[in-house]
Protein backbone atom coordinates (compact mmCIF):
# COMPACT_ATOMS: atom_id res chain seq x y z
CA UNK A 1 0.00 0.00 0.00
CA UNK A 2 1.11 3.88 -0.36
CA UNK A 3 -0.65 6.83 0.92
CA UNK A 4 -0.95 10.08 -1.19
CA UNK A 5 1.91 12.50 -0.17
CA UNK A 6 -0.56 15.08 0.25
CA UNK A 7 2.37 18.13 0.38
CA UNK A 8 3.48 17.31 -2.33
CA UNK A 9 0.29 15.97 -4.49
CA UNK A 10 -1.24 19.62 -3.21
CA UNK A 11 1.58 21.30 -5.05
CA UNK A 12 1.57 19.45 -8.14
CA UNK A 13 -2.02 19.35 -8.52
CA UNK A 14 -1.77 23.07 -8.48
CA UNK A 15 0.53 23.33 -11.14
CA UNK A 16 -1.35 20.70 -13.31
CA UNK A 17 -4.85 22.41 -13.23
CA UNK A 18 -3.09 25.86 -14.11
CA UNK A 19 -1.95 24.22 -16.81
CA UNK A 20 -5.05 22.37 -17.87
CA UNK A 21 -6.80 25.03 -20.19
CA UNK A 22 -3.86 25.28 -22.39
CA UNK A 23 -3.17 21.30 -22.59
CA UNK A 24 -6.67 20.82 -23.33
CA UNK A 25 -6.77 23.20 -26.21
CA UNK A 26 -3.43 22.11 -27.78
CA UNK A 27 -3.99 18.36 -27.79
CA UNK A 28 -7.91 18.15 -28.12
CA UNK A 29 -7.86 14.18 -28.21
CA UNK A 30 -10.17 11.57 -28.52
CA UNK A 31 -8.92 8.89 -25.97
CA UNK A 32 -10.76 8.60 -22.45
CA UNK A 33 -10.07 6.65 -19.12
CA UNK A 34 -13.15 6.12 -16.77
CA UNK A 35 -13.45 3.67 -13.76
CA UNK A 36 -14.95 4.25 -10.43
CA UNK A 37 -13.62 5.24 -6.42
CA UNK A 38 -14.59 4.04 -3.57
CA UNK A 39 -13.60 4.47 0.18
CA UNK A 40 -14.01 2.16 2.61
CA UNK A 41 -16.21 0.29 -0.04
CA UNK A 42 -18.54 3.45 -0.24
CA UNK A 43 -18.31 5.68 -3.36
CA UNK A 44 -15.83 8.24 -3.20
CA UNK A 45 -17.55 11.46 -4.19
CA UNK A 46 -16.29 14.83 -5.79
CA UNK A 47 -12.76 13.83 -5.52
CA UNK A 48 -10.76 14.88 -8.33
CA UNK A 49 -8.94 12.66 -10.25
CA UNK A 50 -5.89 13.64 -12.65
CA UNK A 51 -4.21 12.09 -15.78
CA UNK A 52 -0.95 12.95 -16.45
CA UNK A 53 0.76 11.96 -19.69
CA UNK A 54 3.87 10.56 -18.83
CA UNK A 55 8.02 11.18 -20.21
CA UNK A 56 7.58 14.84 -21.42
CA UNK A 57 10.55 17.03 -21.24
CA UNK A 58 10.77 18.87 -17.90
CA UNK A 59 10.58 22.72 -19.96
CA UNK A 60 7.23 21.66 -20.79
CA UNK A 61 4.13 22.39 -18.85
CA UNK A 62 2.86 18.91 -17.35
CA UNK A 63 -0.22 17.68 -19.59
CA UNK A 64 -2.54 16.89 -17.56
CA UNK A 65 -6.29 16.20 -17.78
CA UNK A 66 -8.91 15.85 -14.62
CA UNK A 67 -12.51 14.99 -13.80
CA UNK A 68 -14.33 15.02 -10.55
CA UNK A 69 -16.25 11.85 -9.23
CA UNK A 70 -20.36 11.42 -9.16
CA UNK A 71 -22.45 10.54 -6.08
CA UNK A 72 -21.17 6.88 -7.46
CA UNK A 73 -18.05 7.56 -7.37
CA UNK A 74 -17.55 7.48 -10.96
CA UNK A 75 -15.06 9.44 -13.13
CA UNK A 76 -14.76 9.58 -16.89
CA UNK A 77 -11.57 11.87 -18.06
CA UNK A 78 -12.03 12.78 -22.12
CA UNK A 79 -9.66 14.79 -24.41
CA UNK A 80 -6.99 12.17 -23.68
CA UNK A 81 -4.32 11.75 -27.15
CA UNK A 82 -2.57 8.62 -27.49
CA UNK A 83 0.33 8.27 -24.63
CA UNK A 84 1.06 6.81 -21.56
CA UNK A 85 -0.44 8.29 -18.40
CA UNK A 86 -0.38 8.07 -14.48
CA UNK A 87 -3.77 8.44 -13.06
CA UNK A 88 -5.00 8.63 -9.63
CA UNK A 89 -7.59 10.39 -7.15
CA UNK A 90 -6.50 12.74 -4.87
CA UNK A 91 -7.70 12.71 -1.31
CA UNK A 92 -5.03 13.80 1.26
CA UNK A 93 -6.78 12.52 4.57
CA UNK A 94 -6.67 8.56 3.18
CA UNK A 95 -4.48 6.84 0.79
CA UNK A 96 -5.02 4.12 -2.13
CA UNK A 97 -4.94 0.34 -1.34
CA UNK A 98 -2.43 -1.91 -3.82
CA UNK A 99 -0.04 0.73 -3.92
CA UNK A 100 3.88 -0.25 -5.66
CA UNK A 101 6.51 2.01 -3.88
CA UNK A 102 7.17 5.17 -2.20
CA UNK A 103 9.58 6.56 -5.67
CA UNK A 104 7.21 6.26 -7.35
CA UNK A 105 3.61 8.71 -8.17
CA UNK A 106 0.40 7.62 -6.62
CA UNK A 107 -1.83 5.97 -8.87
CA UNK A 108 -2.24 3.71 -11.90
CA UNK A 109 -0.18 3.64 -15.13
CA UNK A 110 -2.45 3.33 -18.42
CA UNK A 111 -0.94 3.55 -21.79
CA UNK A 112 -4.02 4.97 -24.56
CA UNK A 113 -4.06 4.20 -28.25
CA UNK A 114 -5.97 6.97 -30.73
CA UNK A 115 -9.63 7.21 -29.75
CA UNK A 116 -9.39 4.37 -26.99
CA UNK A 117 -11.69 4.00 -24.15
CA UNK A 118 -10.19 2.72 -21.39
CA UNK A 119 -12.83 1.63 -18.51
CA UNK A 120 -12.65 -0.08 -15.24
CA UNK A 121 -9.99 1.73 -13.64
CA UNK A 122 -11.12 1.37 -10.82
CA UNK A 123 -9.34 2.88 -7.38
CA UNK A 124 -9.84 1.90 -3.63
CA UNK A 125 -8.96 3.98 -0.87
CA UNK A 126 -9.08 3.08 2.71
CA UNK A 127 -9.45 5.15 5.61
CA UNK A 128 -6.52 7.34 6.82
CA UNK A 129 -4.92 7.42 9.89
CA UNK A 130 -3.16 10.16 12.14
CA UNK A 131 -0.32 10.52 14.45
CA UNK A 132 -0.05 13.54 16.75
CA UNK A 133 2.23 14.79 19.50
CA UNK A 134 4.79 17.51 20.75
CA UNK A 135 8.24 17.98 20.65
CA UNK A 136 10.18 20.01 22.98
CA UNK A 137 13.79 20.58 23.94
CA UNK A 138 15.31 18.93 27.36
CA UNK A 139 14.47 22.42 28.75
CA UNK A 140 10.64 22.68 27.80
CA UNK A 141 10.51 24.75 24.74
CA UNK A 142 9.19 23.82 21.56
CA UNK A 143 10.55 22.90 19.14
CA UNK A 144 9.32 24.48 15.65
CA UNK A 145 9.62 23.54 11.91
CA UNK A 146 11.32 20.18 12.91
CA UNK A 147 10.91 17.49 10.62
CA UNK A 148 9.39 14.26 12.62
CA UNK A 149 10.26 10.63 11.12
CA UNK A 150 7.88 7.54 10.62
CA UNK A 151 9.36 4.20 9.94
CA UNK A 152 6.76 1.49 8.95
CA UNK A 153 7.20 -1.68 11.49
CA UNK A 154 5.30 -4.04 8.78
CA UNK A 155 7.40 -3.81 5.50
CA UNK A 156 3.87 -4.22 3.54
CA UNK A 157 3.18 -0.61 4.51
CA UNK A 158 4.64 1.87 1.99
CA UNK A 159 5.14 5.25 2.87
CA UNK A 160 5.91 8.00 -0.06
CA UNK A 161 8.79 10.67 0.59
CA UNK A 162 8.49 12.89 3.66
CA UNK A 163 11.86 15.04 2.70
CA UNK A 164 10.69 18.77 3.59
CA UNK A 165 6.69 17.64 3.68
CA UNK A 166 5.43 20.04 5.98
CA UNK A 167 2.88 17.43 7.07
CA UNK A 168 5.73 16.14 8.72
CA UNK A 169 6.99 19.21 10.68
CA UNK A 170 6.08 20.85 13.73
CA UNK A 171 4.13 24.12 14.20
CA UNK A 172 5.35 27.06 16.44
CA UNK A 173 3.96 25.37 19.76
CA UNK A 174 5.76 22.19 18.52
CA UNK A 175 3.27 20.02 17.77
CA UNK A 176 2.99 17.68 14.50
CA UNK A 177 0.18 16.23 12.74
CA UNK A 178 0.23 13.33 10.60
CA UNK A 179 -2.29 12.08 8.23
CA UNK A 180 -3.64 10.24 6.05
CA UNK A 181 -1.37 6.89 6.78
CA UNK A 182 -1.91 3.25 6.47
CA UNK A 183 -2.97 1.28 9.31
CA UNK A 184 0.32 -0.51 10.87
CA UNK A 185 3.18 -0.01 13.28
CA UNK A 186 5.35 3.08 13.41
CA UNK A 187 8.49 3.80 14.90
CA UNK A 188 8.37 8.15 15.60
CA UNK A 189 11.71 9.87 15.63
CA UNK A 190 13.40 13.75 15.63
CA UNK A 191 16.83 14.42 15.36
CA UNK A 192 19.42 13.58 13.53
CA UNK A 193 21.86 10.32 14.14
CA UNK A 194 24.97 10.60 15.74
CA UNK A 195 26.84 9.19 13.32
CA UNK A 196 28.60 10.88 10.23
CA UNK A 197 25.87 9.16 7.75
CA UNK A 198 24.21 12.36 8.10
CA UNK A 199 25.90 15.34 6.34
CA UNK A 200 25.01 19.02 6.96
CA UNK A 201 25.98 20.62 3.62
CA UNK A 202 28.38 23.26 4.83
CA UNK A 203 25.26 25.10 6.70
CA UNK A 204 27.15 26.25 9.70
CA UNK A 205 25.79 24.90 13.00
CA UNK A 206 26.71 25.20 16.72
CA UNK A 207 25.24 21.39 17.14
CA UNK A 208 22.74 19.29 16.60
CA UNK A 209 20.03 17.26 18.45
CA UNK A 210 20.67 13.60 18.42
CA UNK A 211 17.70 11.51 17.08
CA UNK A 212 15.18 10.24 19.46
CA UNK A 213 12.53 7.84 19.49
CA UNK A 214 9.43 7.55 21.01
CA UNK A 215 8.95 7.64 23.83
CA UNK A 216 12.46 9.42 24.98
CA UNK A 217 15.56 6.55 24.02
CA UNK A 218 18.07 8.09 21.39
CA UNK A 219 18.37 4.10 21.11
CA UNK A 220 16.27 2.57 18.32
CA UNK A 221 16.11 -0.80 20.00
CA UNK A 222 14.11 0.85 22.77
CA UNK A 223 11.61 2.37 20.89
CA UNK A 224 7.99 1.92 21.58
CA UNK A 225 6.15 0.95 18.27
CA UNK A 226 3.09 3.13 17.39
CA UNK A 227 -0.37 0.97 16.83
CA UNK A 228 -2.98 2.45 14.52
CA UNK A 229 -5.67 1.29 13.20
CA UNK A 230 -7.62 2.25 10.00
CA UNK A 231 -8.98 5.70 10.25
CA UNK A 232 -7.91 6.01 14.01
CA UNK A 233 -5.72 8.93 15.58
CA UNK A 234 -2.30 8.15 18.05
CA UNK A 235 -2.64 11.19 20.34
CA UNK A 236 0.01 12.48 23.17
CA UNK A 237 2.97 10.80 20.93
CA UNK A 238 5.25 13.71 22.54
CA UNK A 239 9.12 13.12 22.28
CA UNK A 240 11.61 15.24 24.60
CA UNK A 241 14.32 15.86 22.62
CA UNK A 242 18.00 14.70 24.37
CA UNK A 243 20.38 17.74 25.28
CA UNK A 244 21.87 19.11 21.79
CA UNK A 245 25.54 17.94 21.38
CA UNK A 246 28.33 19.81 19.72
CA UNK A 247 29.50 19.93 16.00
CA UNK A 248 33.27 20.46 14.94
CA UNK A 249 34.86 22.42 12.04
CA UNK A 250 37.36 20.84 9.37
CA UNK A 251 39.95 23.90 8.37
CA UNK A 252 43.00 23.99 6.12
CA UNK A 253 44.86 25.17 2.96
CA UNK A 254 44.05 24.14 -0.34
CA UNK A 255 47.57 24.06 -2.81
CA UNK A 256 48.71 23.21 -6.00
CA UNK A 257 50.20 19.57 -6.27
CA UNK A 258 53.11 20.48 -8.36
CA UNK A 259 54.02 24.41 -6.68
CA UNK A 260 52.56 23.95 -3.44
CA UNK A 261 51.21 27.11 -3.82
CA UNK A 262 47.72 28.37 -2.44
CA UNK A 263 44.57 27.46 -4.72
CA UNK A 264 41.99 30.28 -4.14
CA UNK A 265 37.57 29.61 -5.40
CA UNK A 266 38.50 25.64 -4.99
CA UNK A 267 34.90 24.55 -4.53
CA UNK A 268 35.27 21.66 -1.70
CA UNK A 269 33.01 18.48 -0.97
CA UNK A 270 33.15 15.82 2.04
CA UNK A 271 31.57 12.95 2.65
CA UNK A 272 31.48 9.84 5.13
CA UNK A 273 34.00 7.26 5.25
CA UNK A 274 33.05 3.56 5.95
CA UNK A 275 34.18 1.55 8.56
CA UNK A 276 36.88 0.14 6.43
CA UNK A 277 38.27 3.68 4.65
CA UNK A 278 37.68 2.35 1.24
CA UNK A 279 34.33 4.01 0.16
CA UNK A 280 32.18 7.37 0.39
CA UNK A 281 28.38 7.82 2.21
CA UNK A 282 26.65 10.75 1.02
CA UNK A 283 28.53 13.45 -0.65
CA UNK A 284 27.54 16.87 0.48
CA UNK A 285 28.98 20.84 -1.30
CA UNK A 286 27.69 23.71 -1.28
CA UNK A 287 28.96 27.31 -2.59
CA UNK A 288 30.23 28.36 0.92
CA UNK A 289 32.54 25.35 0.92
CA UNK A 290 35.36 26.83 -0.97
CA UNK A 291 38.79 27.89 -0.45
CA UNK A 292 39.29 31.78 0.24
CA UNK A 293 42.03 34.31 -1.87
CA UNK A 294 44.46 32.71 0.16
CA UNK A 295 43.52 28.96 -0.37
CA UNK A 296 42.39 28.83 3.21
CA UNK A 297 38.83 26.85 3.99
CA UNK A 298 36.79 25.91 6.76
CA UNK A 299 33.85 23.28 6.56
CA UNK A 300 31.50 23.88 10.24
CA UNK A 301 28.63 21.99 11.49
CA UNK A 302 30.31 18.16 11.23
CA UNK A 303 29.42 15.62 13.61
CA UNK A 304 31.87 13.56 15.08
CA UNK A 305 33.16 10.81 12.04
CA UNK A 306 35.25 9.98 9.50
CA UNK A 307 35.17 12.08 6.60
CA UNK A 308 36.78 12.53 3.57
CA UNK A 309 37.06 16.31 1.95
CA UNK A 310 37.89 16.24 -1.59
CA UNK A 311 37.82 18.95 -4.69
CA UNK A 312 34.32 19.04 -5.95
CA UNK A 313 32.37 20.60 -9.00
CA UNK A 314 32.74 24.25 -9.25
CA UNK A 315 29.55 24.33 -10.90
CA UNK A 316 29.62 28.65 -11.12
CA UNK A 317 32.56 28.46 -13.05
CA UNK A 318 34.03 25.10 -14.41
CA UNK A 319 36.68 26.76 -16.04
CA UNK A 320 38.49 26.76 -12.12
CA UNK A 321 37.69 22.66 -11.94
CA UNK A 322 40.59 21.05 -10.40
CA UNK A 323 40.96 17.82 -9.07
CA UNK A 324 42.40 15.74 -5.81
CA UNK A 325 42.28 12.89 -4.31
CA UNK A 326 40.44 12.67 -1.40
CA UNK A 327 42.07 13.72 2.32
CA UNK A 328 40.30 11.48 5.40
CA UNK A 329 39.93 13.24 8.34
CA UNK A 330 38.20 11.66 11.98
CA UNK A 331 36.66 14.23 13.95
CA UNK A 332 36.23 12.44 17.60
CA UNK A 333 35.55 15.71 20.17
CA UNK A 334 37.61 18.72 18.78
CA UNK A 335 38.15 20.83 15.31
CA UNK A 336 40.24 19.32 12.75
CA UNK A 337 43.00 21.91 11.50
CA UNK A 338 45.75 22.08 9.16
CA UNK A 339 44.12 19.89 6.40
CA UNK A 340 46.26 20.35 3.17
CA UNK A 341 44.30 19.54 -0.20
CA UNK A 342 46.38 18.89 -3.37
CA UNK A 343 44.81 19.77 -6.13
CA UNK A 344 45.76 19.50 -9.88
CA UNK A 345 43.72 20.99 -13.07
CA UNK A 346 41.02 19.11 -13.70
CA UNK A 347 40.89 17.18 -17.28
CA UNK A 348 38.16 17.98 -19.92
CA UNK A 349 36.81 15.83 -22.82
CA UNK A 350 35.84 17.39 -26.37
CA UNK A 351 33.75 15.60 -29.04
CA UNK A 352 30.64 15.83 -31.49
CA UNK A 353 27.55 14.06 -32.01
CA UNK A 354 26.39 12.09 -35.05
CA UNK A 355 24.03 10.19 -36.37
CA UNK A 356 25.12 6.75 -38.14
CA UNK A 357 22.41 7.22 -40.82
CA UNK A 358 20.27 9.89 -41.32
CA UNK A 359 16.56 8.41 -42.62
CA UNK A 360 15.03 11.89 -41.91
CA UNK A 361 17.18 14.95 -41.91
CA UNK A 362 15.33 16.82 -39.41
CA UNK A 363 16.71 14.13 -36.70
CA UNK A 364 20.44 16.07 -37.29
CA UNK A 365 18.35 19.12 -35.95
CA UNK A 366 17.43 17.43 -32.59
CA UNK A 367 20.80 16.39 -31.76
CA UNK A 368 21.68 20.26 -30.29
CA UNK A 369 18.53 18.89 -28.09
CA UNK A 370 20.63 15.99 -26.55
CA UNK A 371 22.53 15.63 -23.27
CA UNK A 372 25.47 13.60 -22.33
CA UNK A 373 26.99 12.20 -19.35
CA UNK A 374 29.75 10.48 -18.39
CA UNK A 375 31.24 9.60 -14.87
CA UNK A 376 34.79 8.09 -14.27
CA UNK A 377 36.19 6.16 -11.35
CA UNK A 378 39.90 5.73 -10.15
CA UNK A 379 42.40 3.18 -11.48
CA UNK A 380 43.60 2.85 -7.61
CA UNK A 381 41.08 0.54 -6.57
CA UNK A 382 42.90 0.91 -2.93
CA UNK A 383 41.65 4.97 -2.28
CA UNK A 384 38.28 6.42 -2.10
CA UNK A 385 36.76 7.82 -5.22
CA UNK A 386 34.33 11.15 -4.98
CA UNK A 387 31.58 11.49 -6.63
CA UNK A 388 32.93 12.48 -10.94
CA UNK A 389 29.65 12.83 -12.62
CA UNK A 390 29.59 15.38 -15.43
CA UNK A 391 26.78 16.28 -17.84
CA UNK A 392 26.51 18.63 -20.53
CA UNK A 393 24.16 20.04 -23.25
CA UNK A 394 24.79 19.68 -27.11
CA UNK A 395 25.66 22.53 -28.89
CA UNK A 396 23.52 23.83 -31.74
CA UNK A 397 26.70 22.61 -34.04
CA UNK A 398 26.87 18.96 -32.61
CA UNK A 399 30.03 19.50 -30.25
CA UNK A 400 29.99 18.75 -26.50
CA UNK A 401 32.48 20.04 -23.74
CA UNK A 402 32.99 17.97 -20.54
CA UNK A 403 35.35 19.56 -17.72
CA UNK A 404 36.11 18.83 -13.79
CA UNK A 405 37.32 15.22 -14.46
CA UNK A 406 39.54 13.12 -12.85
CA UNK A 407 42.24 10.46 -13.49
CA UNK A 408 40.89 6.98 -14.68
CA UNK A 409 38.15 5.33 -16.41
CA UNK A 410 35.52 7.71 -17.75
CA UNK A 411 32.40 6.17 -19.40
CA UNK A 412 30.07 8.51 -21.87
CA UNK A 413 26.69 7.62 -22.10
CA UNK A 414 23.61 9.16 -23.39
CA UNK A 415 21.25 10.75 -21.26
CA UNK A 416 17.51 9.15 -20.96
CA UNK A 417 15.53 11.96 -21.21
CA UNK A 418 12.14 12.63 -23.40
CA UNK A 419 14.41 14.53 -25.89
CA UNK A 420 16.67 11.44 -26.36
CA UNK A 421 13.39 9.48 -27.14
CA UNK A 422 14.43 7.18 -30.19
CA UNK A 423 18.13 7.58 -30.50
CA UNK A 424 20.46 5.23 -29.36
CA UNK A 425 24.64 5.41 -29.01
CA UNK A 426 25.76 3.00 -30.92
CA UNK A 427 29.34 3.39 -30.13
CA UNK A 428 32.49 5.90 -28.35
CA UNK A 429 35.23 6.68 -30.69
CA UNK A 430 38.37 8.34 -30.00
CA UNK A 431 40.86 9.53 -33.30
CA UNK A 432 38.63 7.41 -35.54
CA UNK A 433 38.38 4.06 -33.18
CA UNK A 434 36.04 2.56 -31.52
CA UNK A 435 36.52 2.17 -27.91
CA UNK A 436 35.68 -0.73 -25.60
CA UNK A 437 32.91 -0.11 -23.48
CA UNK A 438 31.94 2.99 -24.39
CA UNK A 439 34.94 4.00 -21.75
CA UNK A 440 38.57 6.27 -22.33
CA UNK A 441 41.24 6.11 -20.06
CA UNK A 442 41.83 9.91 -18.81
CA UNK A 443 45.50 10.51 -17.29
CA UNK A 444 45.99 13.78 -14.99
CA UNK A 445 47.21 17.03 -17.69
CA UNK A 446 45.97 15.40 -20.61
CA UNK A 447 42.64 16.63 -22.14
CA UNK A 448 40.81 14.54 -24.71
CA UNK A 449 39.62 15.59 -28.13
CA UNK A 450 38.53 13.88 -31.21
CA UNK A 451 35.46 11.76 -29.55
CA UNK A 452 32.75 10.94 -31.32
CA UNK A 453 29.33 9.72 -30.09
CA UNK A 454 27.42 7.19 -32.94
CA UNK A 455 23.72 7.55 -32.74
CA UNK A 456 21.37 5.59 -34.42
CA UNK A 457 17.21 6.55 -34.53
CA UNK A 458 14.62 4.10 -34.29
CA UNK A 459 11.22 3.42 -35.91
CA UNK A 460 10.11 0.37 -34.73
CA UNK A 461 7.50 -0.69 -31.97
CA UNK A 462 6.53 -3.56 -30.25
CA UNK A 463 3.13 -3.08 -28.45
CA UNK A 464 2.91 -6.07 -25.73
CA UNK A 465 0.10 -7.63 -23.74
CA UNK A 466 1.43 -9.79 -20.46
CA UNK A 467 -1.17 -12.39 -19.49
CA UNK A 468 -1.15 -12.71 -14.96
CA UNK A 469 -1.78 -15.59 -13.24
CA UNK A 470 -4.74 -15.83 -11.08
CA UNK A 471 -2.57 -15.59 -8.56
CA UNK A 472 -0.52 -12.45 -9.17
CA UNK A 473 -0.68 -10.36 -5.18
CA UNK A 474 -1.69 -7.04 -5.78
CA UNK A 475 0.60 -3.98 -5.41
CA UNK A 476 3.47 -5.28 -7.58
CA UNK A 477 5.94 -2.88 -9.82
CA UNK A 478 5.73 -4.02 -13.47
CA UNK A 479 8.43 -3.37 -16.27
CA UNK A 480 8.86 -4.72 -19.46
CA UNK A 481 11.84 -4.10 -21.64
CA UNK A 482 13.28 -4.61 -24.88
CA UNK A 483 16.98 -5.82 -25.51
CA UNK A 484 18.73 -5.75 -28.90
CA UNK A 485 20.92 -9.01 -29.14
CA UNK A 486 23.36 -7.45 -31.12
CA UNK A 487 23.69 -4.24 -29.06
CA UNK A 488 22.67 -5.61 -25.70
CA UNK A 489 24.41 -2.84 -23.50
CA UNK A 490 23.23 -0.16 -25.61
CA UNK A 491 19.93 -0.77 -26.95
CA UNK A 492 18.05 -1.16 -23.99
CA UNK A 493 14.51 0.06 -23.87
CA UNK A 494 12.22 -0.25 -20.60
CA UNK A 495 8.84 1.24 -19.45
CA UNK A 496 6.09 0.27 -16.93
CA UNK A 497 3.18 -1.69 -17.66
CA UNK A 498 0.09 -0.21 -17.48
CA UNK A 499 -2.91 -1.84 -15.36
CA UNK A 500 -4.55 -3.69 -17.83
CA UNK A 501 -1.37 -5.34 -18.87
CA UNK A 502 -0.04 -3.32 -21.73
CA UNK A 503 3.09 -1.98 -22.81
CA UNK A 504 4.19 0.18 -25.94
CA UNK A 505 8.04 0.42 -26.55
CA UNK A 506 9.05 2.41 -29.40
CA UNK A 507 11.82 3.95 -31.53
CA UNK A 508 13.40 0.63 -32.00
CA UNK A 509 15.92 -0.25 -35.02
CA UNK A 510 14.98 -2.72 -36.89
CA UNK A 511 16.76 -6.48 -35.27
CA UNK A 512 16.09 -9.19 -32.73
CA UNK A 513 15.18 -8.27 -29.53
CA UNK A 514 14.55 -10.19 -26.22
CA UNK A 515 10.99 -8.65 -24.57
CA UNK A 516 11.24 -9.73 -20.84
CA UNK A 517 8.79 -8.32 -18.35
CA UNK A 518 9.46 -8.63 -14.54
CA UNK A 519 7.09 -7.88 -11.99
CA UNK A 520 7.79 -7.24 -7.89
CA UNK A 521 7.42 -5.70 -4.70
CA UNK A 522 9.65 -3.14 -3.87
CA UNK A 523 8.96 -3.17 -0.89
CA UNK A 524 8.64 -6.88 0.21
CA UNK A 525 5.33 -8.18 1.99
CA UNK A 526 7.44 -11.76 2.08
CA UNK A 527 10.78 -13.44 3.30
CA UNK A 528 10.90 -15.05 0.04
CA UNK A 529 10.82 -11.81 -2.26
CA UNK A 530 8.90 -13.57 -4.81
CA UNK A 531 8.75 -12.36 -8.54
CA UNK A 532 7.24 -13.40 -11.81
CA UNK A 533 9.18 -12.79 -15.38
CA UNK A 534 8.21 -13.72 -18.47
CA UNK A 535 9.88 -13.33 -22.12
CA UNK A 536 9.35 -13.71 -25.71
CA UNK A 537 11.61 -13.21 -28.84
CA UNK A 538 10.32 -10.78 -31.74
CA UNK A 539 11.93 -8.99 -34.64
CA UNK A 540 11.46 -5.65 -36.08
CA UNK A 541 11.79 -4.13 -39.23
CA UNK A 542 12.67 -0.49 -39.73
CA UNK A 543 9.05 1.05 -39.32
CA UNK A 544 7.38 -2.02 -38.51
CA UNK A 545 4.27 -1.94 -35.69
CA UNK A 546 4.86 -5.88 -33.75
CA UNK A 547 2.19 -7.47 -31.48
CA UNK A 548 3.47 -9.32 -28.59
CA UNK A 549 2.29 -11.52 -25.93
CA UNK A 550 4.12 -12.27 -22.82
CA UNK A 551 3.14 -14.75 -20.04
CA UNK A 552 4.12 -14.60 -16.43
CA UNK A 553 5.10 -16.93 -14.42
CA UNK A 554 6.57 -17.13 -10.73
CA UNK A 555 10.46 -17.26 -9.80
CA UNK A 556 11.86 -19.61 -7.74
CA UNK A 557 12.34 -17.51 -4.31
CA UNK A 558 15.91 -16.24 -3.24
CA UNK A 559 17.03 -18.00 -0.34
CA UNK A 560 18.05 -14.90 1.53
CA UNK A 561 15.35 -12.93 0.36
CA UNK A 562 16.27 -10.64 -2.11
CA UNK A 563 15.14 -9.67 -5.34
CA UNK A 564 16.05 -11.25 -8.28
Amino acid sequence: MFRLCGFFFTGFLTILLGAQVSVKAQYKGSASISGRVTIAGKPGKGLTVTATLNNQPASQKPSVFTAVTNDEGIYHVTGLSAGNYKIAPYDPTNFLTGGQSPWEPPGKTVTLNTDEAADKIDFDIARGGVITGRITSSDGKPMIEMQVSLEAVDRKVVLQSTFSNPVYQTDDRGIYRIYGLPAGQYIVSVGEDRSGGSLSFGREKKGFYPRTFYPGSTEKSEAKPVDLDEGAEAKNIDIILSPREKTYSVSGLVVDEESGKPVPNVQLGYGTVSSDGRSFGASGFSSSMRSDAAGEFRIDGIKPGKYAIYAAPNFDDPSADRTSTPVNVEIADTDVQDVEIKTRPAISVDGVVLLESVPDPRLAARLSNLSIYGYSTSRDSASITPLNFRSAQVKPDHSFHLSGLSPGKFTISLSNSPAAKGFTLRRVELNGAAVPENSIELTAGSNIANVRMVLSYGTATIRGQVNFPADLPQGLTIWASATDNQHRELSNRSTQVDARGRFVIENLTAGEYIVSVLAFQQQRPDANGVSYSGKQTVTVADGSDVNVVVALAINTPNPGGDRP
